[in-house]
C-alpha cells in the first residue's frame, strides 16, 4: 500500500482527525515534519482541512536555525500555506526554569502550539514523531524505571488535541518518501552526534541490539507499545470504575474516600485511584511521583495514628481511622519537619519528599564537578565531620555560605533570590555537618566544603528517585 493510502488509513482507524478539521503542524524543517506536512497537504484536497504550520526556531545552532527557518517558509510559500513563526531564546530559558535545553523546548513549543490552535480555531495538533522516535522512547524509559502506562511509549492521541500521524512510519521510510518527492527537508546534525542520551540509544545501543540479536527491534517494541497501551487502557477504565465506588464523599477542596474498602483493591488499582484523587483536585500530575505515591500506599497501609503526606501543589493526604482524606492545604498548614542521619555507602529514602539520597565516599582525581547533573555534589570528605553528616529541611534562621561568596546569606533570602516557589522551599534538602549546611541539593553547594588543592577524598552525594537506590 502506498505510504499516503497507509497514512489516511492510520488518521481513519486512530480517530485522528475529521473531515474539515483545523490543524495547527509542528514544523521543525527535518524530515519527519515535512514528510507529515506533505501528505497533509495531500489529505487537505480530499478532507477541506485547514492547515496551520508552526516553526519555532530554538536559536541554538546560530546560521543553522535561521536557514531552518527559511526553507520551512519557502516551503509553505510554494504550497500556498502561510508558516506562523516563532523565535525563542532556549537556552536562556532552560538556565531560568533550571532544566534541560530539551524540557525548556518541549514546554515552549507545546505552548506556541496550543497557543496558535485557539487562536486559529483548530481541534487538533499534528506532531511529527516516528516509529524509531516510539523505540527509542520506550528504552530510555525501560532504562530509568517505569509502569505499564511508560512501557506503553508516545500515544497516538493525547488529551483529545495532540496527535501524531507518521508515528506507524520509520525512520527510513520517511527519509525515502522525501527522497522520492524531492522535498529535500533539512538535517540537525546535532541528531548525528551520540552526545544526548536518546542519540546514544539511536545511533549506538539500537543499531548493536540489531545486528546481534534482533534486526526489527524498532518495530518489536512498537508493537510491544500498542499492546500494552490497550492493558494499561483497560486497568485505568477499571481504577475509574472503583474510585468512584469508594468515593463516600465529594466536596469542594477534597475527597473522603472509605480506607477499609480501599486496602481490599488490588495494589495495581490503588496507585492509580490515589492519583486519580491526586489530579481531581490538582488538575495535573506534573511532579507527582511514583516514589510519593508509594510511600502514601504504606502509610495507609500501615499508619495507625492520624498521618499527613504532603504532595505538590499544596495537596495533602490525611490518614485517620477508617478515612482517607485527599485535600486542599489550609492557609497557615503547619510545616512538618524532618531530620535523617547519612552514613556513607548507603542510600536513604526521605519519606517526605518521596526522594532518595546516596552518600559515596572516593579518592579525588582531576575533573570531578557537579555543574553539569545539579542533583549531585563533591564535597571535601576530610571537612565534614561524619557522625555527624544528616539531611533535613530547612529551619528558621538558617544560614549558608554558597559557593563563592565571601559571607553568609540567610537561606530564606537564597531562596527567594533563585525564585524557588514557596510551596516548594520546605521539600528542598539540605545535607548539613551538625549546624552548618554544607548543600543545598539542587541548587548550590557551599562554600566551607569546596574541592581544593588540598583535597585528597571527596565525598559524592546524590539526590533523585528510586533509580539512585543501590
Amino acid at each position: 500500500m502506498e505510504m499516503y493510502e497507509r497514512f489516511k488509513k492510520n488518521i481513519i482507524e486512530k480517530g485522528l482527525l475529521e473531515k474539515g478539521d483545523g490543524l495547527v503542524l509542528g514544523i521543525s524543517g527535518g524530515p519527519d515534519s515535512i514528510c507529515m506536512l506533505s501528505l497533509f497537504i495531500r489529505l487537505k484536497r480530499e478532507w477541506g482541512l485547514k492547515l496551520v504550520p508552526v516553526h519555532l526556531n530554538h536559536m541554538l545552532r546560530g546560521e543553522d536555525s535561521q536557514n531552518d527557518a527559511l526553507f520551512v517558509s519557502e516551503f509553505c510559500r510554494q504550497k500556498g500555506l502561510e508558516c506562523i513563526f516563532h523565535e525563542v531564546d532556549i537556552s536562556s530559558l532552560s538556565k531560568k526554569w533550571k532544566i534541560s535545553l530539551e524540557e525548556a523546548g518541549r514546554r515552549v513549543r507545546y505552548d506556541l502550539f496550543t497557543s496558535a490552535a485557539k487562536e486559529n480555531g483548530c481541534r487538533r495538533i499534528a506532531l511529527g514523531q516516528n516509529l524509531n522516535d516510539q523505540a527509542e522512547t520506550i528504552f530510555m524509559r525501560i532504562m530509568r524505571g517505569t509502569g505499564l502506562k511508560g512501557l506503553s511509549g508516545i500515544e497516538h492521541i493525547r488529551e483529545e488535541i495532540f496527535i501524531r500521524p507518521i508515528l506507524i512510519f520509520k525512520r527510513s521510510e520517511i527519509e525515502n518518501y522525501c527522497k522520492k518527492n524531492d522535498l529535500n527537508p533539512r538535517t540537525d546534525l546535532t541528531n548525528l552526534e551520540p552526545v544526548y542520551t536518546r542519540n546514544k540509544i539511536r545511533l549506538e545501543l539500537l543499531p548493536y541490539i540489531g545486528k546481534n540479536f534482533n534486526a526489527r527491534i524498532s518495530e518489536a517494541l512498537f508493537r510491544m507499545g500498542d499492546m500494552l497501551r490497550e492493558d494499561s487502557d483497560f486497568i485505568e477504565c477499571a481504577a475509574e470504575k472503583e474510585f468512584e465506588k469508594i468515593v463516600e464523599i465529594k466536596k469542594e477542596g477534597g475527597l473522603v474516600i472509605n480506607r477499609d474498602k480501599f486496602n481490599k483493591i488490588h495494589k495495581s488499582l490503588k496507585s492509580r485511584i490515589l492519583r486519580l484523587a491526586l489530579e481531581e483536585l490538582k488538575g495535573d500530575l506534573t511532579n507527582i511521583t511514583w516514589e510519593r505515591v508509594s510511600a502514601a500506599l504504606n502509610a495507609i497501609e500501615r499508619a495507625y495514628d492520624k498521618k499527613t503526606i504532603e504532595f505538590p501543589g499544596f495537596i495533602n493526604i490525611l490518614i485517620e481511622g477508617d478515612f482517607i482524606l485527599v485535600d486542599k492545604r489550609r492557609t497557615g498548614f503547619q510545616k512538618i519537619e524532618f531530620e535523617y542521619p547519612l552514613k556513607i555507602g548507603e542510600t536513604l529514602f526521605v519519606e517526605e519528599t518521596g526522594k532518595h539520597i546516596r552518600v559515596e565516599k572516593m579518592q579525588y582525581s582531576k575533573g570531578l564537578s557537579s555543574r553539569s547533573n545539579p542533583w549531585t555534589v563533591f564535597i571535601d570528605a576530610e571537612k565534614v565531620e561524619n557522625k555527624t553528616l544528616k539531611v533535613r529541611n530547612r529551619r528558621n534562621g538558617d544560614r549558608f555560605l554558597p559557593l563563592g561568596m565571601k559571607g553568609s546569606k540567610k537561606l530564606k533570602d537564597f531562596m527567594i533570590d533563585l525564585k524557588i516557589d514557596k510551596e516548594k522551599r520546605d521539600s528542598v534538602l539540605l545535607v548539613c555537618d551538625g549546624d552548618d549546611i554544607l548543600w543545598v541539593a539542587g541548587y548550590r553547594m557551599s562554600d566551607i566544603c569546596k574541592l581544593d588543592s588540598g583535597t585528597e577524598t571527596v565525598l559524592k552525594i546524590t539526590v533523585g528517585p528510586a533509580c539512585y537506590e543501590k
